[in-house]
């Protein structure tokens, strides 16, 4: 009897051995899924990273061409009633990818268009000059007797827009007061320049004074010459002649900025 109890312990004992050890083969499977799992996870490309992406301006990712960055948009040449000669008109348009100058673009059309043909003018031209992605736009109206008279149109070349005094003062780093004084500055050695051969007299010291005035540079147009530096056109007033002329002056460097007639 002792002996069937002692056996019927054993293999009692034997069955539970066994189903633990099942129970512990099966967790660790369990856990190696969860492990094999989440390894997985972690391991996949985020869609963030690759959805996430600042936009750039198509323009920025292209260099200009230079030979055609500006070109003429209409070029016309008309018989002057005035004079009984001849007058070339060359309006500008600045060729962007996307049209992004069109509103400029509208505009120097415009303005060209007003002003052909106008009786007694002997050119209606342009000058442009590019840098720091900056395409500066000098129109002139060209009259007898070395009278020009321009209008600048500055335009950046990432967006197609127009650019401020203000804001091409500030790619510069000054203050409307430094903007100010190196106006007076350069003004002031253009009209010694032009007339240093004139006697010292009251009416030399009443022009020279007007000129370095602070109203008469505030109306100075700014642009960027081909070698960066800021330039303007600046009134300059006058010995002989007309009373007034406008003038190119570098501000921030020694090239001399001319536009040939």
């Amino acid at each position: 009897m002792k002996s069937r109890v002692k056996l019927a312990t054993l293999l009692l004992a034997m069955v539970m051995l066994v189903a633990v050890t099942a129970c512990n083969r099966s967790a660790p499977d369990k856990n190696e899924k969860k492990s094999s799992d989440e390894t997985s996870f972690s391991t996949a490309p985020l869609r963030a990273d690759s959805e996430v992406s600042e936009v750039v301006p198509q323009s920025a990712l292209y260099e200009p061409d230079l030979d055609n960055l500006v070109t003429d948009a209409v070029y016309e040449l008309v018989k002057d009633s005035y004079n009984g000669g001849w007058s070339e008109y060359h309006i500008p348009k600045i060729n962007l990818p996307n049209d992004l100058a069109e509103n400029v673009n509208r505009e120097m059309l415009a303005e060209g268009e007003k002003t052909l043909p106008d009786s007694g003018l002997e050119r209606y031209d342009y000058f442009w000059q590019y840098a720091n992605r900056v395409v500066s736009v000098l129109v002139r109206k060209c009259y007898p007797n070395d009278c020009d008279y321009y209008k600048v149109y500055n335009v950046s070349v990432d967006t197609g827009m127009r650019l401020t005094n203000d804001d091409l003062r500030q790619m510069y780093g000054l203050t409307e007061q430094q903007l100010t004084d190196l106006l007076i500055q350069k003004a002031g050695q253009r009209f010694i320049e032009y007339y240093s051969s004139f006697p010292h007299t009251a009416d030399y010291v009443d022009q020279y004074n007007k000129t370095i005035t602070a109203e008469n540079v505030a109306g100075s147009m700014l642009f960027i010459n081909q070698s960066g530096d800021l330039c303007s056109v600046t009134c300059i007033y006058s010995m002989a002649g007309a009373n007034t002329y406008w003038r190119l002056l570098n501000l921030t460097g020694t090239t001399p900025v001319e536009f040939p007639r």
